[in-house]
């Protein structure tokens, strides 16, 4: 399916969501957590190409349109060259795909622990169960480096005020690279047991989602197991 890009909107220094407006005849139907392939024309070795990357929705699928998050990648070309993308540049789009979805029927109670650009998929679902105003708690758990890292610090502060089943924890790894450490008053250091306590009392209950990089997704699951966390009851998606 061929969509066109409505917005580009400057998440942080170097993320940018790209918005796809759906239309009658356009859209594409997923379930909160799904990623798409994007087909991405670009030229290598003076030749032109296309190249097929796979990211997560970030919009629930109650909005008319659909969210790509896009975080720059030292290495990485494509994520470079997506960062230039403008208002009316058509993409196409095959999907959607993945088993890392949401259940609003079997789960009532769900902890999301992300990292980085592995938001994208967490945010759809917190974006679905404050649209459906559904009953479903949620815990969102998200690692940066900096403030300045954070993805949708903004809307994610004000649905922690707006939203009574939703729960907001961010802790920052890197405050020695901070203009302004003491300005920050939040937790820092890795997620770690003790802080997975603190925000989670009833830690076997809850379904959770943990999406970032793959030793991040690991170590995660690791100090979930450890808790004895059902296994049946942890869900992955890795980045990169």
């Amino acid at each position: 399916m061929l969509l066109t890009v409505t917005e580009v909107i400057t998440e942080t220094h170097d993320t940018k969501t790209l918005r796809f407006g759906f239309s009658k005849d356009k859209r594409i139907d997923f379930i909160p957590g799904q990623f798409i392939m994007l087909a991405i024309p670009t030229e290598k070795d003076g030749k032109k190409t296309i190249v097929n990357r796979s990211y997560s929705v970030a919009s629930s699928p109650t909005k008319d349109y659909l969210d790509l998050t896009i975080k720059e990648v030292p290495d990485g070309f494509t994520s470079k060259q997506l960062q230039n993308t403008e208002v009316g540049e058509e993409f196409e789009f095959s999907g959607p795909y993945g088993n890392f979805v949401f259940n609003e029927k079997k789960m009532q109670k769900i902890v999301l622990i992300g990292s980085g650009s592995g938001i994208s998929a967490l945010h759809s679902i917190i974006q679905y169960i404050q649209d459906k105003e559904l009953d479903t708690r949620a815990t969102l758990i998200y690692s940066n480096k900096t403030p300045d890292d954070i993805i949708y610090k903004k809307e994610l502060l004000e649905m922690n005020d707006d939203m009574p089943n939703f729960n907001l924890f961010l802790t920052i790894t890197r405050p020695e690279e901070m203009e302004n450490f003491r300005q920050w008053t939040g937790h820092t250091g890795r997620i770690d047991t003790a802080f997975l306590q603190q925000c989670v009392k009833d830690i076997k209950i809850p379904y959770f989602f943990l999406c970032g990089s793959s030793d991040f997704v690991k170590s995660m699951q690791t100090l979930l197991l450890e808790l004895k966390v059902n296994k049946e009851k942890i869900k992955k998606e890795v980045y990169g």
